[in-house]
């Protein structure tokens, strides 16, 4: 499944995660613009990060808009 979402600059963030999987914890990342795009990124089950919101149920879900996922992931700003 494709990783990339027209509109969203954390696209590119997410295509980079798919081809560097390391972890081994099921993440879901939500992100808002104008509308609302849900990536999965499961290490838990079968390595993968898709545009979609997976079927598994998530241990961790991030709520971030576009631009300060895109900040936090240059490491312009730092999570707590």
């Amino acid at each position: 499944m494709p990783v990339h979402v027209d509109g969203f600059k954390s696209s590119a963030i997410f295509e980079q995660l798919k081809v560097n999987i390391t972890d081994n914890e099921a993440k879901k990342i939500r992100l808002s613009r104008r509308k609302e795009q849900v990536w999965t990124l499961d290490f838990k089950n079968d390595g993968t990060v898709n545009a979609d919101k997976g079927t598994a149920k998530p241990d961790i879900i991030i709520n971030l808009s576009d631009d300060t996922f895109v900040d936090l992931a240059k490491g312009k700003i730092k999570g707590k």
